[in-house]
């Protein structure tokens, strides 16, 4: 994503067919990653950003806080 620094990353996690062990030889790749120093789309629970068999979720360091302390389910599986 273009004005995301490499040290604005804090977490990188794999998850989609890949973390369940169901892909596919046609899988691709879906990374979520929680950036700081980032605003979000108004609106918008994550921004995807598509590039060749890689899928990117990106979540502000903000947004990403909230929904974890909404406790929304998905979001927890990550903490562990």
């Amino acid at each position: 994503q273009e004005g995301i620094a490499e040290a604005q990353v804090l977490n990188a996690w794999l998850w989609g067919s890949r973390w369940f062990g169901e892909q596919s030889a046609n899988s691709d790749y879906d990374l979520m990653l929680v950036v700081s120093g980032w605003t979000q789309p108004r609106g918008k629970h994550y921004h995807v950003v598509k590039a060749p068999k890689v899928d990117i979720c990106l979540f502000s360091e903000a947004v990403f806080a909230e929904l974890v302390s909404d406790l929304h389910s998905w979001t927890l599986a990550f903490l562990f």
